[in-house]
C-alpha cells in the first residue's frame, strides 16, 4: 500500500508552516498518534506525509482544514487508500480533494470513475477531476523541512484523577477561605501586614507566571491575574496560620465601643452581631468582630470593655475575646 500523502501547491511555505503549526497545537493530545513531515519536492510544491500512517478520518480532517485555513490560489489534493471507505468497491489508492463548490471530499480513481462524500459515505458522481498519477520517486528528490509529532493522550484513564485532584483543590480552596475570613475578623491588621501580604502574593505571581507568552497586553492581563489569583490564595493562609497558632501571651487592652450594628442574612431572623472599636497604638486600627447577641444586648456605643490579646505565629495581633470589666 502507497503512503497517504497530501500535496500543496501555489503557497507559501510560511503560509504552510503556520497553518500546520496552528493545527497542532489544537490537535496534539487529543488525536491518535502520528507524525507528519512537511517535505519540499519543487519551488512551489509542498508534500505532506505520514510516515507512521494516519486514520481517515484524521486525513480527511487535514485536508478540510488546509482547504479551509489558506486564503488564497491553491491546488489541494493527495494520495490515500480507499479500503475503508463505504460505498466504495476499490481498495487501489486514489486522488483525494475538497470540491470548492460544495465543500465535500472527493476522490477519483485511475480508471476515471469519480466519488463524492454523502451523510452515508460515498457514491459515484460524474467525473470532476482527471486524475493525476503519482511519481513514486517523489521523496528521493524531496527535502525534510520539518516534522510535527502528535502524541495521543488517553483521558479517559486519569479522568477520576484529574477529578480528584480538581475537587481537592476546590474543597481545600473553600476550607481555607472560610478559616483565613474568620482568622481575619479577629485579627488586628496594619497597613503593613497588606503590603507584606502582597509583596509575598507579587513574587508567587511573577515566578508562576514567567514564561508567559503573548503581546505585552496579554503578558500585563495573565500577571494581574497571577497576582490577584495568588493574593486571594496567600492571605487567607497568612491570616490562618497567624490566628490558629497563637503563641503569645494574653494581655488586656481597655477599647471603647464606636458603634454596634446587626447584619441580617438569607432571612430577616437571622443576624449577626457587631461590635467596633478602636486598637492601640495611637487608636488608629478600627477592628470590628463578631459577638453573641446576648452579649449585644447589653451594649451600648461608649461603653468601656476589655479586649483580651495576643500575638499569632506570625507576630500579627489577634483578638482572643471581648468583654465587660467587673
Amino acid at each position: 500500500m502507497k503512503e497517504a500523502l497530501i500535496f500543496i501547491k501555489k503557497v507559501e511555505l510560511k503560509t504552510i508552516a503556520d497553518v500546520l503549526s496552528e493545527y497542532h497545537k489544537l490537535s496534539d493530545g487529543i488525536v491518535p498518534s502520528y507524525v507528519i513531515e512537511l517535505r519540499q519536492t519543487s519551488m512551489d510544491t509542498y508534500v505532506l506525509s505520514f510516515p507512521t500512517g494516519i486514520t481517515y478520518n484524521e486525513y480527511e480532517n487535514l485536508l478540510l482544514w488546509f482547504n479551509n485555513e489558506i486564503k488564497a490560489e491553491k491546488d489541494i489534493y493527495g494520495y490515500n487508500t480507499t479500503k475503508h471507505l463505504k460505498k466504495v468497491r476499490t481498495t487501489t489508492n486514489a486522488m483525494f480533494w475538497v470540491e470548492p463548490s460544495n465543500g465535500n471530499i472527493m476522490f477519483c480513481r485511475e480508471d476515471g470513475l469519480t466519488y463524492s462524500e454523502t451523510d452515508d459515505g460515498f457514491e459515484i458522481v460524474p467525473q470532476k477531476r482527471k486524475y493525476l498519477p503519482l511519481d513514486v520517486q517523489w521523496k528521493a528528490s524531496s527535502s525534510l523541512i520539518k516534522s510535527y509529532a502528535f502524541v495521543y493522550v488517553d483521558t479517559t484513564r486519569s479522568e477520576w484523577k484529574w477529578n480528584l485532584i480538581f475537587y481537592s483543590r476546590l474543597i481545600g480552596a473553600m476550607v481555607s477561605f472560610f478559616l483565613g475570613y474568620y482568622a481575619f475578623l479577629f485579627t488586628v491588621l496594619r497597613n503593613s501586614h497588606w503590603i507584606i501580604i502582597g509583596i509575598i502574593a507579587l513574587i508567587v505571581s511573577f515566578c508562576w507566571g514567567w514564561k508567559s507568552k503573548g503581546c505585552l497586553f496579554e503578558k500585563i492581563e495573565n500577571r494581574l491575574v497571577n497576582f490577584l489569583t495568588s493574593f486571594f490564595v496567600i492571605a487567607p493562609i497568612v491570616l490562618s496560620i497567624n490566628y490558629y497558632l497563637r503563641i503569645g501571651t494574653v494581655k488586656q487592652q481597655v477599647v471603647v465601643i464606636e458603634e454596634l450594628y446587626k447584619t441580617s442574612g438569607r432571612h430577616n431572623d437571622n443576624y449577626l452581631y457587631w461590635a467596633k472599636f478602636s486598637f492601640p497604638p495611637n487608636n488608629n486600627i478600627k477592628v470590628k468582630i463578631p459577638v453573641k447577641s446576648d452579649f449585644y444586648n447589653t451594649l451600648e456605643s461608649g461603653d468601656t470593655c476589655i479586649a483580651d490579646y495576643r500575638k499569632g505565629l506570625l507576630g500579627i495581633t489577634v483578638i482572643d475575646s471581648l468583654y465587660k470589666p467587673k
